[in-house]
């Protein structure tokens, strides 16, 4: 399957390891994903927002992808992000987000935790 990824680091992100808050990490993690499921990451597919809150839901790199899941044929069938909360910080806008992506028909991986499904 073809994947994208999704990062974003936020402006602060005290409450997260270091590590954890930098999307160079963050995409390791998601390759790494990708590598163990057999997957591919889909050429052009890695949407970034750095030092951008996860409370601001019109950032430039989730605006692209969000664009992207509008073409046809869609260009990856997963997407996979390090953790659900690098979507957003509110859970009803996260929520919903997420509920568009997979109802693009796209399914939505975290690389450490399990897949959003719907429901």
């Amino acid at each position: 399957m073809r994947c994208a990824i999704y990062t974003r680091k936020s402006t602060d992100d005290s409450d997260k390891a270091h590590d954890a808050r930098s999307t160079t990490h963050q995409r390791e993690q998601c390759l790494a994903l990708i590598e163990r499921q057999g997957w591919t990451l889909a050429e052009g597919h890695e949407y970034v927002d750095e030092a951008t809150s996860g409370a601001v839901f019109n950032r430039p790199g989730l605006l692209r992808l969000m664009e992207a899941l509008k073409a046809k044929p869609q260009p990856f069938e997963v997407l996979v992000t390090y953790a659900e909360d690098r979507l957003g910080r509110d859970v009803i806008e996260t929520g919903y987000l997420a509920k568009q992506i997979i109802d693009s028909g796209v399914r939505l991986f975290c690389a450490e935790c399990s897949e959003r499904k719907r429901g």
